[in-house]
Order: C-alpha cells, then structure tokens, then sequence
C-alpha cells in the first residue's frame, strides 16, 4: 500500500532513466522558451539546467542576486551535453514586487521571447517556531514570497496572452512549486506549510479558469532538498533525514511536466498537487486508471484521496 501521500509505491530521490534529460528526456522540450525564478542556485538552477538539456531554445533565469544569475547562466552555457545553443537571459527581479515583475515581462516582450513554460520556483521559508515566537516580518515574507511570488509571474505571462487571444496560441505549462508540506500539518511550520496549501489551491483555480484555453498547470513537490532555505528554516535534525532528494530530481521531473510528448500521460494531473518523488511510469499508470472516475473527482489537495 501507498502511504497517505504518495500514489505511487516506487519512490526516487535522484534523477533517474526515465525522467534523465540526458537521456530519456534530452530535446524533449526543444525549440521551448523557458522561465525559471529562483534560478540563481540549488533547485532553480538545475530545473533550468535540465531544460537547457532538454533542448529549449531560451531560458529566463531571475533570482535577486545578480552573480548568482551570471554563475547559472555560465554553467547552463558551459556543461558539455547541451545538443544546441541556448539563449539564456538573466534579469534580477524579486518576484514579490510587482514593479519587478513587471519590468521582468517588459524585457521579454523586447526580446520578443514569448513563455512556453513558466517555473515558479522561487521561495522561503520562516525560522520554524511556534505562532506566538514567529516574526511577524518574516512570517508575512514567506507568504509574500511563495504565495505573491507565483502569483505575480503567472499573471503577467496570463495577461500577455489572452489580453488579445481567446486561447493560448501555443500550449503554457506553469509549474507552482508547492511542499509536501502543503498536504500535512507539522508544528512550527504556520507560515511555510500554510502558504504552500495556497499555491495548491491557486494551480487548481489556473486550471479552472484557463484548462480550456490551453494551460496545463500543476502544484508540484520538488522534493526534499538541502537547500540555502531549508538549512535556514528546517530543524537541523531533518537535514539528513527529511532533506535527502537531489536538485537533479526536480529537474527531470518539471521536464516531464512539460514535454509535448508526454502531454497524453500527464495531463488527467492539471490543476493537481504532484510529486517528483513519485515514480513517473506507477504515476502515469495510476492517473490512467483514475481518469474519468468517482476517485478522480475526490481528489483533495489537502489529502491525496483516490
């Protein structure tokens, strides 16, 4: 049996053949353009890295730190598997100021890149302590960040696009990065856990309002990562216990959210919280038996129900 949330027995915490874009994956999204926030290290980095692998044509990379955005962009450029040569642009922006954010899709229209696949990686996460010790400063912030943060980029990319189509002209993938977190309740976590329940909700009214008209959204988990945010406000007993996926698994796995070709597989999971723990092959399998049935229709985002 699966646990409570997981839909799939088989579970990974490294890339691996079947999601591997320098292998199963490669050009899997070629010709794409690509928009990836938080993209200056740890998970945004190598989610943008497995799209350069994957064939995309543009990658945007934006983060809050100028050297780290030029640090990606030189190892994006410089790792030997690419098959072709991408453009990758980089633009400071935090993804909580809408002024930023703006000017971030100001840039894009002036070089006239039009997003296929927008990851909304970028986060953070409160020291986890009770309500009444939190900051309130910093308790806001990770609201501000995680939930405002996907907000802002998703509604510009939207506001581009059907501010004069009826219909995306070309199929959008957006990727809201929620937790594992948003499906538990875990003491010291009000903050974090509470806002990533949002992105849930927030890629199931996406689907509603926009599933018809050519965008696949999705809540998805990248795992439990030992990133600069989860050293900062994970218990040090949960570094090594809890925090033990690699960047790379992520990667592979909002690759295969978005490539073309796997559309048919994935798509009964628009507007859903998924994992990229969950072995692609079981989950595919067990979204080809729930589809159009009473266990889809249960399906929660608080709790796994099918």
């Amino acid at each position: 049996m699966t646990d409570p949330i997981n839909i799939t027995e088989n579970i990974h915490h490294d890339v691996y053949p079947a999601i591997d874009p320098r292998g199963a994956l490669k050009d899997a999204c070629k010709g794409k353009s690509v928009l990836v926030t938080g993209a200056g290290r740890g998970i945004g980095k190598a989610v943008a890295l497995a799209f350069a692998l994957a064939g995309a044509a543009n990658i945007v990379l934006t983060a809050r730190s100028q050297s780290e955005l030029e640090s990606a962009r030189k190892a994006i450029l410089s790792e030997p598997q690419l098959s072709g040569s991408p453009k990758v642009l980089i633009q400071v922006t935090d993804v909580a100021s809408e002024e930023s954010v703006k000017a971030l899709f100001d840039m894009l229209a002036k070089e006239g890149v039009q997003i296929d696949v927008l990851v909304n990686n970028a986060g953070y996460m409160e020291k986890t302590v009770p309500v009444h010790l939190a900051d309130p400063a910093e308790w806001w912030q990770t609201w501000e960040a995680n939930m405002k943060g996907t907000y802002l980029p998703t509604h510009y990319l939207l506001k581009g696009v059907f501010s004069t189509n009826a219909v995306a002209p070309h199929p959008i993938t957006i990727l809201c990065t929620s937790s594992v977190g948003g499906l538990v309740t875990r003491a010291g976590f009000s903050g974090y856990q509470t806002s990533k329940t949002a992105v849930n909700r927030f890629a199931e009214f996406l689907h509603a309002e926009y599933g018809d008209k050519g965008v696949r959204a999705f809540a998805y988990h990248p795992g439990g990562v030992l990133t600069k945010l989860a050293k900062h406000g994970m218990p040090p007993e949960t570094h090594h216990t809890l925090l033990v996926d690699t960047p790379e698994l992520a990667g592979g796995f909002s690759v295969f959210l978005s490539a073309p070709e796997k559309y048919a597989d994935t798509d009964v999971f628009r507007g859903r919280y998924v994992s990229c723990s969950w072995d692609v092959e079981d989950m595919v399998k067990k979204g080809r038996e729930i589809a159009g049935t009473e266990a889809e229709a249960r399906w929660l985002l608080m709790k796994l129900v099918i």
